[in-house]
């Protein structure tokens, strides 16, 4: 998320965004304000600002093997009809988002989230959900200045919140 104090616009752009293999879960009785997601759709920078335009928030944006419980079955997604992720987004898109994810259709079974314990109960639906390998990072299009600083750009998570080994790639969540 980007923007302003002043809530004025939001012009920073974004490209390669992955959010995957997370859980979000609101217990019944809460959910989000008006949706599950709010991407941004294309923005038009000020003159001079040296942003891009148009400035975009889903420029190769993946939301992929998530577990999120969230309100009413009825929640809009909060993508598309004027917003990003468009149908025509080859990334990021309604259609996408709802069949490489679990939205609204595996509530989480977590161990005792009222004492802090949000592990999966152990063959449950979460633990029992293999998680999505996260693509390594390129940047062959990135701009030339700046140069691209060194370091890896795989997105392997070999250990659990708890510091454990994954077992492959896991489970969607931190254990």
């Amino acid at each position: 998320g980007w923007g302003t104090a002043s809530g004025g616009g939001q012009y920073i752009p974004n490209r390669h965004v992955f959010f995957y293999d997370n859980v979000v879960y609101n217990p019944a009785g809460y959910r989000t304000a008006w949706s599950h997601f709010a991407v941004a759709g294309n923005a038009t920078p000020p003159a001079g600002s040296g942003v891009t335009s148009p400035s975009r928030a889903d420029d190769d944006l993946r939301i992929v093997g998530n577990v999120i419980w969230n309100g009413e079955a009825s929640m809009a997604l909060g993508v598309g009809d004027g917003s990003g992720c468009a149908a025509t987004n080859p990334t990021c898109n309604a259609t996408r988002i709802l069949a490489e994810n679990a939205v609204n259709t595996l509530r989480p079974d977590l161990r005792d989230p009222a004492h802090g314990d949000f592990r999966p109960v152990a063959g449950g639906a979460v633990a029992s959900r293999p998680a999505v390998a996260i693509p390594s990072f390129a940047w062959a299009d990135s701009p030339a200045p700046p140069a691209i600083p060194a370091g890896a750009t795989d997105n392997r998570v070999p250990r659990n919140k708890a510091g454990e080994p994954r077992s492959g790639w896991g489970c969607p969540g931190a254990y």
